[in-house]
């Protein structure tokens, strides 16, 4: 019996526990202390795993910011491009007119 194992016996025992009941429950109690050694064992390595999750969501945030800077700028130069196209059309339309003028001028004339 371990050194833990007498100090439970003897506090089940002191409660007035039956001999065999407490020589039960403190090797009960012994046994879980591996389960509890390999659970502290994964916490830890969930805490480590939460810390690289942490720091690669704050990457990621950052890569969203200048995603969504890079995404303000092209919203920019499309809009400089909606104007450039529609004044491309009205000049479009001004040498079809003065195209169609200068037609009708030669052969009605």
């Amino acid at each position: 019996m371990s050194a833990m194992e007498a100090k439970v016996f003897e506090a089940f025992r002191s409660a007035g526990v039956p001999d065999d009941k407490a020589i039960a429950a403190a090797e009960a109690l012994s046994e879980r202390d591996p389960d509890m050694s390999a659970m502290k064992h994964d916490i830890a390595s969930l805490k480590s795993d939460m810390i690289t999750v942490k720091t690669e969501l704050g990457m990621l945030k950052t890569d969203v910011s200048a995603l969504k800077t890079d995404v303000s700028a092209l919203k920019t130069d499309v809009s400089a491009l909606k104007i450039d196209v529609a004044l491309l059309k009205w000049m479009a339309g001004f040498g079809l007119a003065m195209g169609a003028a200068i037609f009708l001028k030669l052969f009605l004339h």
